[in-house]
């Protein structure tokens, strides 16, 4: 559920830091970059997790809240997989919506 929550929080201990956290390294290093075009200073750290995946930390200060937060919803629209990727799961959705729009057109002109 990692992609469904919010991946910032307050700081833990400096109520004047937010902290972004990423799981992906292609994602982490576009919101670095991302970070340094807008000119907002962070401080960055990794932690490794007991299955041996690589979390990335930036901090940053709570006045550039509102940048850091349009860089992140940035970098999640970049990296995102739309919802229903498959294109035969498309044309079939599509075709249903057909079937029920011209079951409703012919009840209609029945009636």
């Amino acid at each position: 559920m990692y992609h469904i929550l919010p991946n910032y929080n307050e700081h833990p201990t400096d109520p004047n830091y937010l902290v972004f956290s990423f799981r992906h390294d292609k994602m982490a290093e576009y919101f670095g970059q991302r970070l340094e075009e807008e000119e907002v200073k962070f401080e960055k750290d990794t932690d490794e997790t007991n299955y041996g995946k690589t979390i990335h930390y930036y901090a940053i200060r709570q006045h550039n809240r509102e940048k850091a937060i349009k860089v992140n919803l940035e970098t999640w629209a970049k990296f995102r997989k739309p919802f229903f990727h498959k294109s035969g799961v498309k044309i079939g959705l599509w075709l249903f919506m057909l079937s029920l729009i011209s079951l409703a057109i012919i009840g209609f002109i029945k009636n």
